[in-house]
């Protein structure tokens, strides 16, 4: 529950505040900007050291490691969030893309056949609306998805 929370006071920052839909979740850090620009690195830190301990106790220990993999991706994203030059640009879209494929096995892998449709309805939706914010989109839901899957099971 705490995930959910934190992303949707997090989210309702950036849009109430700045009244912007961003491109992507990493696209905060240059919205808030200066200082401000590190929310995002606390955000991500927080966000892995609340789902990391509850995707381990929930995934068979053999697969544990993909938990590690979407955890740690998403961690390694948000310490580098000046994603758009120079060392941050490479470690941020390497440890997003471990962090998102990842999260598809465990979509894959473990959860029911809804659960996947309730990923690709609302995004199907979500860019009729606003194509250009496609990446946020996926990443909204599949913190949805994944907060869903560890409450539920």
């Amino acid at each position: 529950m705490g995930a959910l929370l934190i992303t949707l006071i997090y989210n309702l920052i950036v849009w109430v505040k700045y009244k912007v839909v961003p491109v992507s979740i990493s696209e905060t850090s240059y919205i808030f900007g200066g200082n401000k620009r590190y929310f995002f690195t606390i955000y991500c830190v927080i966000m892995t050291f609340i789902l990391t301990p509850q995707l381990l106790s929930i995934l068979p220990e053999k697969y544990s490691f993909i938990s590690f993999l979407m955890c740690a991706g998403f961690a390694f994203a948000g310490v580098s969030p000046l994603f758009k030059s120079g060392m941050d640009k490479i470690v941020h879209y390497t440890s997003a893309a471990i962090s998102f494929v990842a999260f598809i096995i465990i979509m894959i892998l473990f959860m029911n056949w809804w659960y996947v449709v309730a990923f690709i309805v609302p995004y199907i939706g979500l860019l009729i609306w606003k194509r250009e914010c496609y990446v946020y989109f996926a990443e909204m839901i599949a913190i949805i998805e994944i907060w869903y899957f560890i409450v539920f099971n």
